[in-house]
């Protein structure tokens, strides 16, 4: 019993840290594309100085790395699938970014598939802002319907971890090619987070249940023999009791009615008796 209580409460520790795991970052979405957003962040959107193109600005509060979320429709039916990798970099650079192509450097570019989705690439370069020049990374998808950019310029070698841990997050789907037997829809971790945790507590409460009836049948079961050996007890039939018995002039006599018939069981007596019936076959013959 103490072992399953201890089980429970780790169980629900540990539901409660992943609670904490996943409040610890917000979640956002543009269109078909789903990211979080770790939470010391400050995010700002309709701002004069962004872009149309530029959805949301989200900033480090340590000022380590800034990222800029573009979207746009894609109504020339634009793939970075089936563009040469440079061509795709100046794409982005020219229609989608607000970045100043003279003050950018371009470095290396590949192909990269968010998770959902196979149509992406992903390049690098620098960028100069107040006579430095900083590091910067585009993650850039195409849909049927919509382009994305995800910019990152990094200002501190800390925020590369930020990095990661947003696009590890990214999800897009394409609406228009998505075919499956299950309806779509935003999944932000909670309901599955919340059905593991329903199905430990059901789990832990019926083997708790279970582990009680178990006892209760046990101690049933130990009780019933007992219960048998007094039903047995009581039926034993009551013993008779034997009485000595010895006969006398061909008549059974025993303890209870020989002290009126003949007197006491002694020797003597026996020994009178004998004596007496030899003297009355004398008489006879006489």
């Amino acid at each position: 019993m103490k072992k399953l209580s201890a089980v429970f409460a780790t169980v629900l520790l540990l539901a409660f840290f992943s609670v904490c795991s996943v409040a610890s970052a917000y979640d956002y979405s543009i269109a078909e594309a789903e990211f979080d957003i770790p939470e010391d962040f400050a995010v700002l959107y309709g701002e004069e100085d962004m872009p149309e193109t530029e959805k949301f600005r989200f900033i480090a509060l340590n000022n380590s790395v800034k990222l800029s979320c573009y979207h746009l429709d894609n109504t020339d039916e634009f793939s970075f699938a089936f563009m040469n990798l440079a061509d795709a970099v100046d794409y982005y650079i020219e229609n989608i970014s607000a970045v100043d192509a003279d003050d950018y450097t371009f470095e290396s570019a590949q192909t990269y598939n968010a998770d959902g989705l196979n149509d992406g690439i992903m390049f690098e370069g620098l960028i100069e802002e107040s006579d430095e020049n900083f590091p910067v990374f585009v993650y850039a998808f195409s849909t049927t319907d919509n382009i994305y950019g995800f910019e990152f310029t990094v200002y501190d070698s800390s925020g590369i971890e930020y990095v990661n841990e947003v696009v590890n997050s990214l999800y897009i789907t394409d609406y228009a090619t998505y075919i499956g037997d299950e309806e779509y829809e935003g999944n932000d971790g909670f309901f599955e987070l919340f059905s593991l945790i329903a199905f430990l507590v059901v789990g832990i409460a019926s083997t708790l249940l279970k582990s009680k009836m178990n006892n209760t049948k046990k101690e049933k079961t130990a009780a019933k023999p007992s219960v048998k050996i007094q039903n047995a007890q009581e039926k034993q039939p009551t013993e008779k009791i034997q009485l000595k018995k010895f006969e006398l002039n061909g008549k059974d006599i025993n303890i209870f009615n020989e002290r009126f018939i003949v007197g006491k069981t002694d020797d003597n007596f026996a020994k009178n008796e004998l004596e007496r019936e030899r003297k009355d076959r004398e008489k006879m013959f006489k």
